[in-house]
């Protein structure tokens, strides 16, 4: 379908019947070759989309219709970066873009105030910075084949797509990494498995998907990984809705379900389907950042057809 749709989350009402999410289309046939990883910027109501089959990573502007019931408008499409193989992309309180590029081992950000510029329209050079890199200068061995990629405005999580056992499945680092010594500071946070996929952050938890039908959670800070559910097909991208809730894309069982995700403990979960969808990758939450409510938010997911 290679196209980014949205679902808007319900209010308490309806949830409590237990109700699908609606899905509707947000970006217009051909924005998009091979959507993958998507990022909402709720403060600057942009949403950004990695398009390794495109090379590119765009961005939306997002505007909200509260006239017709709180439907989601997307502009046209801005080019951000070109000739970049990135995959999967976050974003910060504070506007900055993160991406990780993992047939290169890197992963790489672009500062908030070039975005800013350029989602404004004004004539803007995009120069993005290496943060992390298996090759180097310095060489960071915590970075293979790095897939999903989360922030909390201070720190940079990502998992890796292969050697996660040897050098480490979730990884920690600081989202402003000194030039020297930055190496040192890398933390594996878990190496239970050996590729991973997904990788969402709560207030509390980490949520990350492997390679076959696993999806784990442990704390922010590192420990125990948990099973929260081993009932998936290909868990793929997941979202936190900022609430209680973890909204998870399975891409082969062509759905994106939902479970409670942050309570004290890390037990195994119950899920239940949100809303049926072909071949869903990447998620992400969005909402105004001052409104957040059922009119106001929306899971919003990309959509691919036949892609791994």
């Amino acid at each position: 379908m290679t196209q980014v749709y949205y679902a808007k989350l319900l209010d308490a009402s309806q949830a409590a019947l237990r109700k699908q999410l609606e899905i509707k289309p947000l970006t217009r046939p051909g924005a998009t070759k091979v959507p993958m990883g998507v990022a909402a910027d709720n403060a600057r109501m942009a949403l950004f989309v990695a398009d390794p089959g495109s090379q590119v990573i765009v961005a939306f502007p997002l505007s909200i219709n509260y006239g017709e019931g709180g439907k989601l408008v997307c502009g046209e499409a801005i080019k951000v970066l070109s000739g970049c193989s990135a995959q999967w992309v976050a974003v910060d309180g504070k506007g900055n873009l993160f991406f990780t590029e993992g047939a290169n081992n890197e992963i790489k950000t672009i500062p908030g105030v070039q975005l800013e510029s350029l989602l404004s329209g004004a004539p803007t050079t995009i120069k993005p910075v290496s943060l992390y890199s298996a090759a180097g200068p310095p060489a960071v061995e915590g970075v293979a084949k790095p897939q999903g990629i989360a922030v909390d405005n201070f720190n940079l999580f990502w998992v890796n797509g292969e050697s996660g056992t040897d050098v480490g499945t979730v990884m920690k680092g600081s989202e402003v990494p000194p030039d020297i010594g930055k190496e040192k500071l890398v933390k594996i946070l878990s190496q239970n498995s050996g590729s991973a996929f997904g990788l969402c952050v709560s207030a509390m938890h980490l949520f990350y998907s492997d390679s076959s039908a696993n999806f784990y959670g442990m704390r922010r800070s590192g420990g125990y990984s948990a099973t929260i559910t081993d009932k998936f097909q290909a868990p793929r991208g997941c979202s936190w809705d900022g609430d209680g809730t973890i909204y998870v894309a399975d891409k082969d069982a062509n759905a994106v379900f939902a479970f409670p995700g942050d309570t004290p403990s890390l037990s195994p979960r119950g899920i239940v389907k949100a809303f049926d969808v072909t071949d869903p990758y990447g998620l992400t939450t969005f909402s105004r950042a001052w409104r957040f409510s059922a009119v106001g938010s929306a899971v919003v997911a990309t959509l691919l057809f036949h892609w791994f």
